[in-house]
């Protein structure tokens, strides 16, 4: 649990200028890195809007139930408790209240990059990385969650070959049945690959 002082800290972070991520397939999400005094290395995570709307109101959300930031900081725990490798989620805040911006706080995963960032410059390594990617996904999958916006851009791999799945803000429970689970995460991701030009060896995570 975080204390006053860290909570203080966060708080006069949560308004400064976000800054945008570079990754390829990096989704709406910005963020920023801080080294939070006692605790350790943190993201904080800002949701912003995608398409023209974010043209003109990319922070703001008009609250119709659970903001974004806490449906994501539940979703984390619900799958850390089913066994998926994800961020530690540490904390979320909301600015507002019909009209809210929304901040979520994770503990860093140190020395990271993502699964297409690899891909594209060592595409042997993923040949290392895909048993334990299909047993991430697995366990996502038997869980009956749906993470909904799974692809090689949402998977973070560390320097010990770790496989974390981040990005859990439109994840929600699914009730069709298994196979037509993995039927929607293989055409999410295999669409993902496709359109951003990445090593058509990623789809081998489905294929086994």
């Amino acid at each position: 649990m975080l204390n006053h002082l860290q909570l203080e800290t966060l708080i006069k972070i949560f308004d400064e200028p976000n800054v945008e991520t570079d990754e390829i397939l990096g989704g709406r999400g910005s963020i920023k890195r801080l080294e939070l005094e006692g605790f350790g290395p943190v993201v904080i995570k800002y949701n912003t809007r995608g398409g023209l709307i974010r043209l003109f109101i990319e922070r703001t959300y008009i609250r119709t139930g659970k903001p974004c930031n806490r449906i994501e900081f539940e979703q984390l725990i619900n799958a850390s408790k089913s066994g998926v490798n994800v961020p530690e989620p540490v904390a979320f805040a909301t600015k507002g209240s019909l009209f809210y911006r929304g901040w979520l706080v994770l503990k860093e995963i140190k020395n990271s990059e993502t699964l297409a960032a690899i891909s594209l410059k060592d595409e042997t390594r993923i040949a290392r990385l895909l048993n334990e990617i299909r047993r991430q996904i697995a366990i996502l999958m038997n869980s009956g969650l749906y993470h909904v916006d799974l692809h090689p851009g949402n998977i973070l791999v560390n320097d010990n070959n770790e496989v974390f799945i981040i990005d859990f803000h439109k994840a929600r429970k699914f009730k069709a049945g298994k196979e037509k689970l993995k039927d929607k995460y293989f055409a999410r991701w295999k669409r993902a690959v496709k359109k951003h030009g990445l090593p058509e060896t990623l789809n081998e995570v489905f294929r086994k």
